[in-house]
């Protein structure tokens, strides 16, 4: 299992390898859709269940391991995951967090993040 980030909070344990994205969350599923080209699979969804997480700074997702072949369901999940986050966000100015905001987006960030981790394992052994 894979964590890749951009959450300054999120950190990795003994277990769980973590891969820091300096950048937006755009920037983010960017990478996460060229891992899964790579072939890593996706455990968790690239995009959050609340459209008012869309809009956050910080989106942390969970792959497997690399199997060295794309699956062509997660490339259409995280293909389509960048395009419905570019639409949604396409009339909103993301700079205009405050950082009161910010902390609430981290920490729902990691909680989320914790939850996902917890339902996948069983998945991911």
């Amino acid at each position: 299992m894979l964590i890749v980030t951009n959450n300054p909070t999120v950190s990795g344990d003994a277990d769980i390898e973590t891969r820091f994205v300096e950048g937006n969350t755009e920037e983010l599923l960017l990478t996460v859709r060229d891992m899964v080209y790579e072939g890593y699979p996706l455990v968790s969804h690239p995009l959050p269940a609340s459209i008012r997480m869309m809009y956050s700074p910080f989106r942390s997702v969970v792959l497997g391991t690399n199997a060295g072949v794309p699956d062509p369901l997660h490339v259409s999940i995280a293909e389509e995951s960048l395009r419905k986050y570019r639409q949604s966000t396409s009339q909103r100015n993301l700079d205009k967090i405050s950082e009161k905001s910010t902390e609430s987006y981290k920490w729902m960030d990691a909680q989320l993040l914790t939850v996902a981790i917890k339902e996948s394992a069983p998945f991911c052994q």
